[in-house]
């Protein structure tokens, strides 16, 4: 999320409140960090999918295990790299 803070929206990704408003802008739970529980939060919003779901499931599905998980978001988090 720091890639997404820092390229996009300008922001310092090791300041939890750059903007000043009390809360982390990648936040899930409007607390003030981004940690595992976002990444569980956002990862239980997709959960299993069916075969011939969307391609962006499979995508995101690294481990190809036939559900997106925490797993999968941290290894894309990785991929996501360095700014453009």
């Amino acid at each position: 999320m720091a890639f997404r803070e820092s390229c996009y929206y300008g922001s310092d990704p090791n300041d939890s409140n750059s903007d000043g408003d009390g809360r982390e802008m990648a936040s899930i739970n409007n607390d003030s960090s981004v940690n595992v529980v976002d990444q569980q939060q956002v990862a239980q919003s997709y959960g299993v999918y069916p075969f011939g779901a969307e391609a962006y499931k499979y995508d995101f599905d690294i481990t190809k295990d036939g559900a997106i998980n925490v797993v999968d978001l941290q290894q894309l988090t990785i991929q996501l790299g360095a700014c453009p």
